[in-house]
């Protein structure tokens, strides 16, 4: 058997010289597999790929004789045919989704980058180059993420460390000035006055005694009373915790949509007013975008009322997953929506933007196994392209107008961009 293997790998060798074929590793095994062949030499490995050959279908066997595969390489080819371009494409869509980031988004365009080239070509997906960048995405978003938690974590510890010193350094002051009028009162009762000294200096003296004793007397006290303030202080700072919260709590379902969970048209009203004033004060850019579900009373007619509602409070969730805790989402009324976003540059706000409609666009609603794929129209109006926040408005709602009736499932800027 030793012996048999010997001479196909002299054969194999001799072969591909004579045919001046590079003996690289490819073209050493199909040269291989023929010389075992025209030896019908009983080769474990050589009666594995027949098999593996035989185990495939009538076009794959018929695509091997054609193309005269008989290498495990060339096999694995037909083997990944199998999987369908969509499939592949579907899977790329849950990595993109994986790897979108909840809290610093600094990486959010490789991730685009490389996502894009998976969709374009998904076959990618099986290289060793794309498990090995997504590896490093995959570490960097964390690293990222950990650093903006860190960095959020160490600013509230040093305001309450601030606030805690004030306190001791009020306590401790208190203490000095304690200590250096009793030692003013020891002093002026350790006096030795001369016997030739009158009885007014004598008195005088008495009268300091008993007026540094008395101020001794009122700074214990008042130490006292500071660290019982300090207590009190705490005990008020706590019940005050609980009064805004439960005052927050108050306030929000006064404010809440009660079926999405998200801000009402009456948060609303405030809330705009508010990024109007800090617009005016600190010149802080702000966006206004009127989002309207497509075709939504056709889902009421075709699935329910409660399909409808399931669809607008999945809707309204994922707006709120994708929009910082600083900016605003409010259901506006029946399937429209309003989000209120701050940004310091525009393409903030068309990323922000795409990630709504390209998560809203690849994935379905599920509502009691039935399948259903939303669309929507949106309207976007940068405040620093009006004279007021309500001419804002009012282009934003023309936009979302113009959206819908112009094809629908589009998104519509104020420089005519559309998304």
């Amino acid at each position: 058997m030793k012996t048999q293997i010997v001479e196909i790998i002299r054969d194999t060798l001799s072969s591909l010289d004579k045919k001046d074929i590079q003996a690289t590793p490819k073209n050493y095994s199909k040269e291989f597999y023929t010389q075992a062949l025209e030896k019908d030499a009983n080769i474990a490995d050589l009666e594995l790929l027949q098999n593996t050959i035989k185990s495939l279908d009538y076009n794959e066997q018929k695509l091997v004789v054609e193309n005269n595969y008989n290498t495990y390489s060339e096999l694995s080819q037909i083997l990944l045919n199998r999987i369908s371009l969509d499939e592949l494409r579907e899977f790329v869509f849950v990595i993109e989704e994986l790897l979108q980031p909840s809290i610093n988004y600094e990486i959010e365009e490789k991730i685009e980058y490389l996502t894009q080239k998976l969709i374009d070509d998904p076959k990618l997906i099986l290289s060793k180059d794309t498990a090995r960048n997504l590896r490093t995405i995959s570490h960097e978003r964390i690293d990222l993420d950990r650093l903006v938690v860190r960095e959020k974590a160490s600013d509230i510890v040093k305001l309450t460390t601030l606030m805690g010193k004030y306190f001791e350094k009020s306590i401790i002051q208190s203490g000095d000035s304690m200590t250096e009028v009793i030692g003013i009162k020891n002093e002026i009762e350790d006096l030795s006055l001369s016997k030739h000294t009158n009885r007014e200096i004598g008195l005088l003296q008495t009268k300091l005694i008993d007026t540094v004793y008395n101020l001794e007397n009122t700074i214990e006290k008042n130490h006292v009373e500071l660290k019982q303030r300090q207590d009190d202080f705490n005990n008020l700072h706590e019940t005050i915790q609980q009064l805004q919260k439960d005052l927050e709590k108050e306030k929000e379902q006064k404010h809440i949509d009660y079926l999405t969970g998200l801000l009402n048209r009456r948060a609303y009203e405030i809330e705009i007013k508010k990024f109007e004033k800090k617009y005016k004060v600190f010149d802080s850019s702000f966006a206004i975008i009127f989002l309207d579900i497509d075709h939504f009373k056709k889902i009421n007619d075709n699935y329910g009322h409660d399909c409808g509602d399931f669809v607008l409070k999945t809707f309204g969730q994922i707006l709120k997953m994708l929009t910082r805790d600083e900016d605003k989402v409010v259901r506006y009324g029946g399937e429209e929506f309003v989000t209120l976003i701050r940004y310091d540059e525009e393409k903030d706000v068309i990323k922000y933007l795409k990630r709504i409609k390209n998560l809203i666009g690849k994935n379905n609603f599920v509502y009691n196994n039935i399948k259903i794929k939303i669309k929507f129209c949106a309207g976007v109006a940068l405040r620093t392209n009006y004279e007021s926040y309500a001419d804002t408005i009012n282009y934003a709602d023309k936009l979302l107008y113009k959206a819908k009736h112009t094809g629908r499932d589009k998104i519509i800027l104020d420089d005519n961009t559309i998304i």
